[in-house]
């Protein structure tokens, strides 16, 4: 017996300001498992390589556990007690905000000379990472969004190599290049 496999139901797309990408879609809960391992990421590389305070740090994530459904992926690596870091709710709200943002300038980024500085300051444009309020000691809200900026753009860049490399395969010599012409015409 053979059974019917139901189709997954499509996220609805997300309605976006004028000018972005409308086919932007909202992220899957894998996704968010995802982009909640690489918010913590982050802010564990922004509390290594930055100088930061404690205030700074506890205003975007701690240590103690939240019990949600997308930071179940963080829950499975984390093999010592406290080692993790758990960002905050609203923390989590601007950068699922901001990956939308990214994924919606995605395919005019290879245009572009100055691409992070652009995704930076859109993604400071955004009314959800200005009504986000952190401490102003350190900058951290800057920090964040650069070294996401960074982090998407290094993805994307891997992306973009894999797909020219493919597309580039075949044409390792011109003379390959010729017969590959030769046989279409």
């Amino acid at each position: 017996m053979v059974k019917s496999l139901k189709p997954k139901p499509k996220t609805p797309p997300v309605i976006l300001c004028a000018g972005w990408d409308t086919t932007v879609s909202a992220l899957t809960l894998g996704e968010k498992n995802s982009l909640y391992n690489i918010a913590g990421y982050i802010v564990y590389s922004l509390d290594k390589n930055c100088k930061v305070c404690s205030n700074c740090l506890s205003s975007l994530a701690s240590k103690t556990r939240i019990d949600e459904e997308y930071t179940k992926l963080v829950e499975l690596r984390e093999f010592k007690p406290d080692h993790l870091f758990y960002v905050k709710e609203r923390v989590f709200e601007v950068f699922m905000e901001l990956e939308l943002l990214f994924r919606s300038y995605e395919s005019s980024l290879p245009k572009l000379i100055e691409c992070r500085h652009f995704l930076i300051d859109k993604f400071q444009e955004n009314r959800l990472v200005q009504d986000l309020h952190l401490p102003q000691c350190h900058e951290i809200k800057k920090k964040m969004l650069s070294r996401f900026a960074s982090f998407r753009l290094k993805i994307f860049d891997s992306k973009l190599r894999k797909q020219c490399k493919k597309s580039s395969c075949n044409m390792g010599s011109k003379s390959v290049a010729m017969r590959d012409l030769a046989k279409n015409v």
